[in-house]
């Protein structure tokens, strides 16, 4: 699940996460590439350990649904705060609450 913290503070977007790359600017543009999102310079400093996420299956939902509304339906257990997996069973329910956008 993709949580953005501002402007809405909730899911916004769900896809599955293929691997997960950790270390410097240079070691993670070298490693993925054009498959980035970000230049070297906006990665960040080369003293700076950094993490990656290389993802399929992006699926933005019709609406975002609020912080509030995953912790009362058991989706999570408190604020987002690092890359974990979750249930299908929450996933299913993240589903429910803000639907996949059909384009």
């Amino acid at each position: 699940m993709f949580y953005a913290s501002r402007p809405i503070s909730g899911v916004v977007a769900i896809a599955r996460i293929v691997n997960r790359y950790i270390g410097t600017p240079a070691q993670l543009y070298s490693d993925l590439g054009v498959r980035g999102v970000l230049t070297l310079e906006q990665i960040g400093g080369e003293a700076q350990t950094r993490h990656a996420v290389e993802f399929d299956f992006l699926m933005p939902l019709r609406q975002a649904i609020s912080r509030n509304d995953l912790l009362s339906n058991g989706v999570l257990n408190g604020t987002p705060q690092t890359m974990h997996s979750i249930s299908l069973e929450r996933y299913g329910r993240a589903v429910e609450l803000g639907g996949i956008y059909a384009g």
